[in-house]
């Protein structure tokens, strides 16, 4: 899990201890020939003004993945940084250079965990100070770098869990004991899933994949559990109109050749099992009443640390493309009569008026989408048939309806 750090990391920290050791014990042998004024001593950070720092961590990872660079657009750095060490050692970081080889070389034996506010960082042309953790992790949010919390919700129940009873650090600052992953998530639910969560260590957390117990001692080595999980396939789909009322959903999402199975779902009940384990096509083709319909591939995979599942839904909304056409009729003499359409979608489509006399076609009018929806005829005596048909993409049949009328 852990790697050695870099040896210019190393020597940095080794030979500024030495350096220290070394000077006091010149002094101590000297201390009769030469007074405290005569002597520049070398300007430490003061000790007390380091503050445990899960934030710093963060963007040491933001640092290490190149999610955060030099010249990234959402902040930057201004330097020198003072930061602590695992072993209370503190190093003053000179440029995004040290800063980058502290962050590639951390390791659970020497590794960064505090940090002396102020921070400076411009962002969005403004240089502000960051005064504290919740301001870092507010700047971190702010800029979609992951925190804690981030990375917690996305392993926590897919790739382990704690060995309970753990404790937890409430916003009272009491120190609370949870016996049971219930009680986690009561905790979590009565302080507020979106606070950085804050751990009692010594803890354990049972490695689903691995299956065993790991120990945990601090916030580094929680993260350092996340990079041996392998996160739950970010599953997706695109949706296809076919034609009528029939639609054509495909998954496309990257890790779908390692995925063994998944399932759709429509409106909650699973209507297929897909994938490769199943020797599916990665296609589900349905056809509905109109509607309001909630469309989902769910999954379980254990074989990528995912456990609990996973999953992704979309909203559809299915209209008939095929219009059911009315119109009234108006009688406005004894020979005239007046037309006029009544369904939903008038204004939409277009469609066509058409009159017929022993079946013959005796008057055809359009009436486009902009029209103004009427028809007014003078008719001889006679027996006819009115009719309002459409033809409307998407549908497979000619949408029509008729009335018939007798003139005297």
């Amino acid at each position: 899990m852990s790697k050695p750090m870099n040896k210019n990391v190393v020597a940095l920290i080794v030979l500024k201890g030495m350096f220290q050791i070394g000077l006091l014990s010149l002094l101590l042998l000297l201390g009769g020939c030469i007074s405290d004024d005569e002597i520049d001593f070398p300007v430490e950070p003061d000790s007390t003004k380091f503050v445990n720092s899960t934030g710093i961590i963060s963007l040491l990872r933001a640092v290490e993945n190149n999610s955060l660079t030099s010249d990234q657009d959402c902040f930057t750095l201004f330097f020198p940084i003072d930061l602590r060490f695992s072993n209370d050692l503190t190093v003053t970081v000179e440029s995004y250079q040290g800063l980058s080889e502290i962050a590639i070389d951390a390791n659970v034996s020497i590794h960064v965990n505090g940090v002396m506010f102020p921070l400076l960082v411009s962002k969005g042309d403004v240089v502000k100070k960051i005064n504290n953790e919740a301001e870092l992790i507010e700047l971190l949010e702010a800029c979609g770098l992951p925190t804690l919390r981030d990375e917690f919700d996305k392993y926590f129940t897919q790739c382990f869990d704690f060995v309970y009873p753990i404790e937890m650090i409430a916003l009272d600052s009491s120190t609370i004991r949870l016996d049971t992953l219930q009680d986690y998530f009561d905790f979590e639910l009565q302080q507020g899933f979106d606070k950085q969560p804050v751990f009692v260590y010594p803890l354990e957390v049972y490695s689903f994949s691995k299956d065993q117990t790991l120990p945990v001692e601090n916030d580094f080595e929680l993260f350092e559990v996340f990079d041996v999980c392998k996160s739950c396939p970010q599953l997706s789909f695109s949706t296809d109109w076919a034609g009528d009322t029939r639609y054509v959903f495909t998954a496309d999402f990257p890790e779908i050749d390692q995925l063994q199975t998944f399932d759709w779902y429509i409106d909650g009940d699973k209507v297929e099992t897909d994938g490769i384990g199943v020797g599916g096509d990665f296609m589900l083709v349905e056809t509905f009443e109109p509607g309001t319909y909630e469309i989902c591939i769910k999954a379980q995979a254990p074989e990528l640390d995912c456990f609990t599942g996973t999953e992704y839904c979309e909203i559809l909304e299915v209209v008939d493309p095929c219009p059911t056409l009315s119109f009234s009729v108006n009688e406005i003499t004894a020979d005239t009569y007046e037309f006029t359409a009544t369904f939903d979608r008038q204004d939409e489509i277009e469609y066509t008026w058409a009159i017929y006399q022993n079946q013959d076609l005796i008057f055809f009018e359009e009436e486009l989408a902009d029209g103004d929806d009427q028809l007014e005829y003078q008719f001889s005596p006679g027996d006819y048939i009115i009719c309002m048909e459409a033809e409307v993409h998407g549908c497979s049949i000619v949408s029509k309806v008729c009335e018939e009328i007798i003139v005297n």
